[in-house]
């Protein structure tokens, strides 16, 4: 019997967390105590947390074309303390591998009790 061999890079062998995310909004800075402008900041909500992130099929996402609710991916994120709002930025990048993959744009958070359920929609740049 032949066996197969092959050779995988390590980046491509994906377990069910290959995603880091950094969710956040981004606050206006306003002004200090002498009137100063501040810089806007960023207001993370979660960092460096290892999550799942799945496209959406062609038939849940042609029953939520043209409306408000309209996403392209789903997230599984762990339950946070604070409430993850609607509009918040999400970063991704690659488990273990440095720099931004992708950017989404949070539609919808729905808490299943032991995980979030997060609808993504892909921000294009």
């Amino acid at each position: 019997m032949r066996s197969q061999r092959f050779e995988v890079a390590d980046a491509d062998l994906h377990d069910e967390y290959a995603f880091e995310v950094d969710i956040y909004v981004m606050t206006d800075g306003g002004q200090d105590e002498w009137g100063n402008e501040v810089p806007p900041s960023k207001e993370y909500y979660s960092q460096n947390q290892l999550v799942d992130i799945q496209a959406k099929s062609g038939i849940k996402r042609a029953a939520e074309s043209g409306t408000v609710y309209e996403s392209t991916h789903v997230m599984f994120h762990p339950v946070t303390e604070r409430r993850i709002p609607v509009g918040a930025v999400v970063e991704v990048q690659l488990a273990g591998i440095p720099g931004v993959h992708e950017d989404y744009s949070v539609v919808f958070v729905a808490n299943r009790g032991s995980h979030l359920e997060i609808d993504l929609k892909a921000v294009e740049i």
